[in-house]
C-alpha cells in the first residue's frame, strides 16, 4: 500500500512516459493523428448514426446496410479513450523493464481499456437515436436509462478497475493488500447499485416486456433473479472481508465474463432479428411484385387502370407464403439456438470454478470398444447431459427449418414454391438422421456395433409395415420428381382440392370446402389423378347459356364474345369463342368457352 501511495513511484510514470515518447516519435504521432481524426469525426459519425436511425425506422426499409454502418459507427466512437489506455499502458510495459512500478501502471491501464471498451460501445447503442432504439426497437425508457447509469458507472468504475490492475501487478501476494481489497470492494458495490438500478422489475430496463408477459416464469421469478445477480457483488463483498479475497476475486471475474457473454448473445439475437425484418419485408415486396405483374398480364388489353384491378388492392395481404408462419419459425429457432449457446458457454466459465462440472466427467456410465480390440472408451455423464440438449436442438432445428431458410436463402433463388417446399422437406429430413447418428455416437452406440441389429429391424419392419416403408418411399419420390407439388390443384377420385402439406407419409389436400383430405403416399404415385397444375395453371371453363327460340343466334354468340372479352379474368389469348350447339326442347343453347390464368378464377368468373 505504502509502494501505492509513493508519489515518488508515481513521478517515474511521466518520466519514463516523455522518454518512450522520444524514443517512437514516429508511432506516437501516427497513433496521435488517428485519435484526432476520430475525435474530429466524433460529432459528425453522431449525426450519420442519426440520420440512418431516422432511415432503419421507416417501415420501406429493406436492407441491412444502416444497421450494419450504425455497428461500425458505434464501434469508431467507442474507440479514442479506448486506443488511449491501450497505447499508453502497452508503451508503459514495453519501455520499463527496469522500472516494475511503471509497468504496474501499464498493466492497469492494460486491464481498464478491456472493460472500458464494451461498457463504451454499450453506451453509444443505446445513445438517443442510436442502434438500440432505432433499429432494434428498443423502448425509449430503456435506453434513457442504461444510458443515464452507464455514465456514472464507467467513470467511477473503470479508474477503480485500472487501480485494481496496478495493485494486483504491483503487489504480493495480492490478494493480502489492503488497499486492493477496498478498491475491489467498491468495485463490487457500484456493480451492486447499477444492478439494482437497471435490473429494477417495476422501473428497469426489463419493465415493458414483464408487462406484456404478465403471469410468465420470468414475471413470476422476478425478484428471484433480481436479487440473485443485484446482490451478488455484496455477497462478494462480504468474502473478500471475511478473508477470501482471491475467491472473490476469481468469482467476480467469472460473473463479469457471464454477463458480458449474455449481453453480447442478446446484442447478436436484436442483430439477427433486425435482418430478418428486413428479409421479411424483402419477400412480401417480392411477392406483391408478383401478384402486380400477374394483374398487369391479366389486364393487359382492359382499360381498367392497375392500381384498381381485381387483386391489386390486396396485393400486400394475400401472399404465396404464410408470412406470419415462416417468422415464427425462424424466430423460435434463432431463439432456440442462442438460449443453447448461452448455456454452454455459461458452463464452460464456470467449470473451471464448480467442482461439480468437472466432475462429470469423472462419473463412467459405460465402456465401448475403440478403435482397437483392447481399447475402452469410457462414456461419462457429461456426454449424456450433452446429448440431452442436443437432441432437443435437433427437434427445434427440424421443425423451423424451413422458415430460415425462406427468408435466408430460397428467397433469394429464382425457384418455384414446390422446389422450395421439396428442399426445406429434404432438409429437414438429412438434419434429423444426422444429429440422431452424432447423438447416438457420442453416447459411444457406433454403426459398427448395430448394423446387424439394424439390418434385421430394416427386413421386419419391411415385411410388417410395408405400407408406412412405401409411403415413405413415396413421399420421397413427390419431393424429388414432383409429380404432385405444394400449392398444385389435383382431382384425385371424387375430391377436388389444392395440395397443402406433402408429409412423410401422407400427403394432405384442402378442397374448397376448407375441408382436409388425407391422401397416403403411395396412392398419389401407383394411382390415376388429374392435376390441373402441374406444368400450366392456364384451365378452360365452359357456360352454357340459353336464349329462347326466335332469337338470333350469331347476333347473340357476337354480345357473349364481346362481354367475355371485356371481362378482366378472361385471356385475350386464346381468345373466347361462342358457338351456337344444341337444340333443346324449351331453348337453344350456346356454349362459351373461355380461358381463365388460374382456378381461383372460375367461380368469380363464372
Amino acid at each position: 500500500m505504502r509502494e501505492i501511495l509513493d508519489l515518488g513511484k508515481w513521478r517515474q510514470v511521466p518520466i519514463a512516459f516523455v522518454a518512450d515518447i522520444r524514443s517512437s516519435a514516429i508511432l506516437y504521432g501516427l497513433a496521435l493523428l488517428m485519435l484526432i481524426l476520430l475525435l474530429l469525426y466524433t460529432k459528425a459519425m453522431r449525426s450519420a448514426v442519426q440520420g440512418l436511425g431516422a432511415l432503419a425506422n421507416k417501415s420501406s426499409t429493406t436492407s441491412f446496410s444502416p444497421t450494419f454502418q450504425t455497428i461500425v459507427l458505434s464501434v469508431l466512437m467507442s474507440a479514442p479513450l479506448t486506443l488511449i489506455h491501450l497505447l499508453i499502458g502497452w508503451r508503459l510495459m514495453a519501455s520499463s523493464a527496469s522500472i516494475p512500478f511503471v509497468e504496474s501502471v501499464g498493466f492497469g491501464l492494460l486491464v481498464g481499456a478491456r472493460y472500458f471498451f464494451p461498457l463504451e460501445f454499450f453506451r453509444q447503442i443505446v445513445r438517443r437515436g442510436g442502434l438500440a432504439e432505432m433499429h432494434f426497437q428498443w423502448s425509449t425508457h430503456a435506453t434513457s436509462l442504461l444510458l443515464k447509469h452507464l455514465r456514472w458507472f464507467i467513470d467511477l468504475g473503470i479508474p477503480t478497475v485500472v487501480l485494481i490492475g496496478i495493485i494486483n501487478h504491483a503487489s504480493e501476494p495480492r490478494w493480502e493488500n489492503s488497499l486492493g481489497r477496498l478498491a475491489f470492494c467498491l468495485l463490487m458495490f457500484l456493480s451492486s447499485v447499477f444492478l439494482l438500478q437497471v435490473l429494477h422489475p417495476y422501473r428497469g430496463v426489463f419493465r415493458g416486456y414483464l408487462a406484456e408477459h404478465r403471469g410468465g416464469w420470468i414475471d413470476r421469478l422476478r425478484f428471484v433473479w433480481y436479487f440473485g445477480v443485484s446482490l451478488a457483488p455484496l455477497v462478494m463483498i462480504a468474502m473478500s472481508l471475511m478473508g477470501y479475497h482471491y475467491t472473490a476475486g476469481r468469482l467476480a471475474m467469472h460473473l463479469h465474463t457471464s454477463i458480458m457473454t449474455l449481453l453480447g448473445l442478446f446484442l447478436l439475437y436484436f442483430t439477427i432479428w433486425r435482418w430478418l425484418l428486413l428479409q421479411r419485408r424483402q419477400l412480401v415486396i417480392a411477392q406483391a411484385r408478383a401478384r402486380l405483374e400477374e394483374a398487369r398480364r391479366r389486364d393487359a388489353d382492359a382499360s381498367t387502370p392497375i392500381s384498381a384491378a381485381p387483386g391489386a388492392a390486396s396485393v400486400t395481404l394475400e401472399t404465396g407464403s404464410d408470412l406470419s408462419q415462416i417468422n415464427a419459425q425462424t424466430i423460435r429457432l434463432v431463439s432456440s439456438t442462442l438460449i443453447f449457446a448461452a448455456v454452454m458457454a455459461i458452463a464452460f466459465i464456470w467449470s473451471s470454478v464448480l467442482p461439480a462440472v468437472g466432475a462429470l466427467d469423472s462419473v463412467t456410465l459405460w465402456t465401448v470398444n475403440g478403435s482397437t480390440p483392447d481399447e475402452k472408451l469410457p462414456v461419462t455423464l457429461a456426454n449424456l447431459l450433452l446429448a440431452i440438449p442436443a437432441a432437443i436442438m435437433t427437434v427445434v432445428a427440424a421443425k423451423n427449418l424451413p422458415g430460415l431458410l425462406e427468408i435466408a436463402l430460397l428467397q433469394h433463388l429464382p425457384i418455384e414454391n414446390a422446389v422450395r417446399y421439396a428442399i426445406t422437406s429434404i432438409s429437414r429430413y438429412t438434419i434429423l438422421i444426422l444429429v440422431i447418428a452424432m447423438t447416438f455416437n457420442s453416447l459411444g452406440v457406433r454403426w459398427a456395433s448395430i448394423q446387424w441389429l439394424v439390418a434385421a429391424l430394416g427386413v421386419g419392419l419391411g415385411f410388417g409395415l410395408q405400407e408406412i416403408f412405401a409411403n415413405f418411399v413415396s413421399g420421397l419420390i413427390l419431393l424429388f420428381e414432383q409429380p404432385v407439388r405444394v400449392g398444385d390443384v389435383i382431382t384425385i377420385g371424387d375430391t377436388t382440392g389444392t395440395v397443402s402439406k406433402i408429409r412423410m407419409r401422407a400427403t394432405t389436400v384442402m378442397n374448397f370446402d376448407q375441408q382436409e383430405l388425407v391422401i397416403p403416399n403411395k396412392d398419389l404415385i401407383t394411382g390415376r389423378l388429374l392435376n390441373w397444375t402441374l406444368s400450366d395453371a392456364t384451365n378452360r371453363m365452359v357456360i352454357d347459356v340459353g336464349v329462347a327460340y326466335g332469337t338470333d343466334v350469331t347476333r347473340a354468340c357476337q354480345i357473349l364474345q364481346e362481354i367475355c372479352q371485356s371481362h378482366p379474368n378472361v385471356l385475350k389469348n386464346p381468345e373466347p369463342t361462342a358457338f351456337f350447339e344444341v337444340m333443346a326442347d324449351s331453348q337453344l343453347t350456346i356454349k362459351v368457352r373461355i380461358f381463365l390464368a388460374s382456378l381461383d378464377l372460375r367461380l368469380p368468373t363464372r
